[in-house]
């Protein structure tokens, strides 16, 4: 391993692992390095070759072909794991040395694979520049690497990866068009079905909700055929803000309790967005005390997140409520915070919804100011298209 070629080599040289961080690292992250808890980036392993002494490949390789094979398929293998349960930038730690020694191969499916489980981990991380890269190189072996040599679920995978970044850069047709390809490439049930949830996604953010709908409805039919319960989840969620968008409030409110139920445990972030979901429907439903507590509930846990949109988008909620139980002053408070927090987000889509909810408020406090501000709303909304 790794770690244990390091931290032989500094005893050798007699170095502590103070001296071997020199300022750069942190001593407990070679520490971490050294008990093969971490796999460094292939640049500070670069760094680490040059301070002990030694090239790269002694600690990543050697020159039997056979033996850098081994390594890179080590990697990969713990990548795919890293992957699986959702530890993205672990999993783009090992794929970006598996990356490194590869550079010299000529074997185009198992680069093609890297690149585009690279691009898909950068997409869950929300680093779209990155994953745009990876999904690029990608591309640009389709040209010389035939897709009957790759594994059966390249293609799936790629289009899926397509989705996932076209989604993250606001091209909604876009994605649902990868999604689509991605769904019908699929070897497996459960490929099939996270393609669903893709569209499904992109559909909604569309305004095709019953479309979308359809989308999300594939997994709960099939779950028996073995869904794993995150994506059986995420389905029953993407039913639940259907129902809701399509006015069916009872029907909304039941498969957003399931997808809670479901998330507990497997996903904590997204069994917050989707308490703050069902907290909504709750209040649609007239049921404005629950509401309000699982509200807050919520408003707290953004909070020690530091999620600034997921802050004023339930800043808005709860202002809501509290119009409709004619409580105006506190109404007004709540959106004018949640402008606050929409601001220092850049989310002009929340400031102005914030900003209706203030002009609500002001109505019943002060009609004139009210007027005032709804008609900059309305110039702000005429702008923006």
């Amino acid at each position: 391993m790794i770690g244990d070629r390091i931290r032989e080599r500094r005893k050798q040289l007699g170095l502590t692992q103070e001296q071997l961080a020199a300022g750069r690292f942190d001593r407990s992250y070679i520490s971490r390095i050294e008990a093969n808890e971490v796999i460094p980036p292939l640049d500070t392993l670069r760094v680490i070759a040059e301070r002990l002494g030694k090239p790269l490949s002694y600690f990543i390789g050697d020159p039997d072909e056979y033996t850098r094979r081994k390594i890179v398929h080590d990697y990969l293998s713990r990548a795919a794991r890293s992957l699986k349960k959702q530890r993205y930038q672990e999993a783009v730690d090992l794929l970006q040395v598996a990356l490194g020694l590869l550079e010299t191969s000529d074997d185009g499916p198992l680069l093609l694979s890297v690149h585009i489980d690279l691009a898909h981990a950068y997409a869950a991380l929300g680093r779209t520049e990155e994953g745009t890269r990876h999904l690029n190189e990608a591309m640009s072996l389709l040209s010389r690497v035939p897709l009957a040599s790759c594994p059966p679920d390249t293609p799936a995978r790629l289009h899926y990866t397509r989705g996932q970044l076209a989604f993250l850069r606001g091209q909604y047709k876009e994605a649902a068009q990868a999604f689509r390809l991605a769904d019908a490439a699929a070897v497996r049930e459960a490929d099939r079905v996270r393609a669903r949830i893709g569209l499904g996604s992109a559909l909604f953010r569309l305004g095709e909700y019953e479309e979308s709908l359809r989308a999300y409805s594939y997994g709960l039919e099939v779950a028996e055929k073995g869904v794993p319960r995150i994506m059986l989840a995420a389905c029953h969620h993407g039913a639940g803000v259907c129902y809701g968008a399509l006015g069916n409030l009872d029907l909304a409110a039941y498969h957003t309790e399931r997808a809670l139920q479901l998330y507990q445990g497997q996903d904590p972030e997204r069994a917050l967005h989707a308490s703050h979901d069902l907290g909504i429907i709750l209040a649609r439903k007239g049921a404005y005390r629950p509401a309000r507590e699982r509200l807050r509930n919520c408003l707290r846990a953004y909070k020690e997140r530091s999620d600034l949109e997921a802050l004023a988008s339930v800043l808005i909620d709860l202002a809501g409520i509290e119009l409709a139980g004619g409580r105006h002053r506190r109404a007004l408070l709540l959106s004018r915070l949640a402008k606050h927090f929409a601001k220092r987000a850049r989310c002009p889509r929340l400031y102005l919804s914030a900003t209706q909810q203030e002009v609500a408020a002001l109505d019943r406090l002060d009609p004139q100011a009210a007027r005032l501000l709804d008609a900059v709303v309305k110039d702000l909304r005429a702008l923006g298209g």
